[in-house]
């Protein structure tokens, strides 16, 4: 809070909250914000939906 109180955390402008951008995808380059797993070695990157590895999945978390 500062001492309006008003709480500034909700608009954090600081370089480490504004600067990180999702990796992108091993297969097509495109934004990866999500992974969905469905077995030890099945794993998605969305929204574009290409099939990942492990290895690879792992890398983007």
């Amino acid at each position: 809070m500062s001492e309006h109180g008003t709480d500034d955390s909700a608009t954090d402008s600081s370089p480490r909250a504004s600067s990180r951008s999702p990796p992108p995808c091993p297969r097509c380059d495109r934004p990866v914000v999500r992974i969905t797993s469905t077995g030890p070695d099945t794993h998605f990157a969305s929204p574009c939906g290409c099939r990942i590895g492990r290895l690879e999945a792992r890398k983007l978390r």
